[in-house]
């Protein structure tokens, strides 16, 4: 297909829609012809009265749904945040608390590495394998001290957009 047929069969396509969309909307503008005619309400009174100023009660319920999303939707989300931060202190202190442990058990551990091509029974020594406990826990606590840290620093940032 050439470029000029091609053009002219994009453009009739196009005028055809223009055409329809213009008559859709003349035909959502215009009025009903299958609706009754409404009699013209009488003249309002000049004080309102007490029963029309009073809300009803399904706007009561949907206006107490909508502040109850707007006011605890902000608090479900700064509280999960600060238990992420309090959960991930906690773990960053166990992580500190392992680290002191394996830093007290480093000479122990250094003198059995060096004895490993005479020994290979002082790989499972007893300091030593509180220094292995006390490694393996250490990444276990600080591992959920930092993603606990970026999961809270995601939430805001999330928040903020």
């Amino acid at each position: 297909m050439d470029r000029v047929r091609l053009g002219r069969a994009l453009g009739f396509g196009a005028r055809a829609a223009a055409k329809t969309l213009a008559q859709a909307a003349d035909a959502a503008m215009s009025p009903n012809p299958n609706q009754k005619p409404v009699p013209p309400a009488p003249p309002a009174a000049a004080q309102p009265t007490a029963s029309s100023s009073l809300p009803s009660a399904a706007n009561v319920a949907a206006a107490s749904s909508r502040m109850g999303r707007a006011v605890l939707g902000p608090v479900k989300r700064h509280s999960r945040e600060l238990w992420l931060q309090i959960t991930g202190s906690f773990f960053a202190l166990l992580a500190c608390s392992m680290a002191g442990s394996m830093w007290a058990l480093r000479f122990a551990a250094r003198a059995a590495f060096q004895h490993v091509r005479t020994n290979h029974a002082a790989l499972w020594g007893q300091d030593l394998l509180k220094f292995y406990l006390a490694a393996a826990a250490f990444l276990m606590f600080a591992y959920y001290a930092v993603s606990n840290f970026v999961r809270a620093g995601r939430s805001s940032a999330a928040a903020r957009r």
